[in-house]
């Protein structure tokens, strides 16, 4: 494992650690932590690090698929080295799944996390890379440059709800590329997972 330090600022500024917070200080100007800001900012920002880290998961998930294909199912076929885009690996997967003989089986289910995937990416991606160019308590308005034309801008209203509901089902994607992609590479059987999932609904 490396560690990677925090780059130095270009402005000159310095980085402090207090109690886990991160402060900025320019000059004799300091830039408060998190715990100095608004609650509908803090409550805004914990939606989107709640998305960002259960979509973490699952798209590391949805990695181990691509490098398990790459390796053991002729993915190397398709492509010459595993996809790292998105949305190449999401149709890279597609096509092993629906070539390979020994994964053609599994590839409904498989199409169905992948589908749920791609539209996750729509709502993770705005909360990441939308500029909130106003909020209220529950809701914000995100904008963003229009993809082939840079001198336009799109807008799209997201609510707090829509981020949690977003980064549960997020959670769930990354169990259900688990167990999926688990089922298809042999390493656990449908009737088993069967078995475990009733005697799990029997002690609640």
């Amino acid at each position: 494992m490396v560690d990677h330090p925090l780059p130095s600022l270009r402005s000159g500024g310095a980085l402090h650690h207090i109690k886990g917070v991160v402060l900025f200080s320019f000059g004799g100007l300091e830039v408060s932590g998190v715990d100095e800001l608004p609650e509908e900012d803090k409550r805004w920002y914990m939606h989107v690090g709640f998305l960002a880290e259960n979509w973490a998961g699952a798209e590391a998930m949805l990695d181990f698929i691509v490098a398990t294909l790459h390796a053991k199912y002729d993915g190397d076929a398709i492509e010459a080295s595993p996809p790292e885009a998105l949305n190449r690996k999401i149709k890279f997967v597609r096509k092993v799944f629906s070539r390979h003989p020994d994964l053609i089986a599994h590839s409904g289910p498989m199409n169905e996390l992948l589908e749920q995937a791609t539209e996750l990416a729509q709502i993770r991606h705005w909360a990441l890379h939308g500029n909130r160019v106003d909020n209220s308590e529950k809701t914000a308005t995100l904008s963003r440059l229009v993809k082939g034309d840079r001198k336009k801008l799109e807008r799209v209203r997201i609510s707090t709800e829509q981020l949690y509901h977003a980064a549960m089902d997020s959670g769930g994607l990354g169990i259900g590329l688990h167990l999926t992609s688990s089922i298809a590479f042999g390493r656990i059987k449908a009737e088993d997972l069967e078995d475990l999932f009733r005697q799990f609904a029997c002690k609640l």
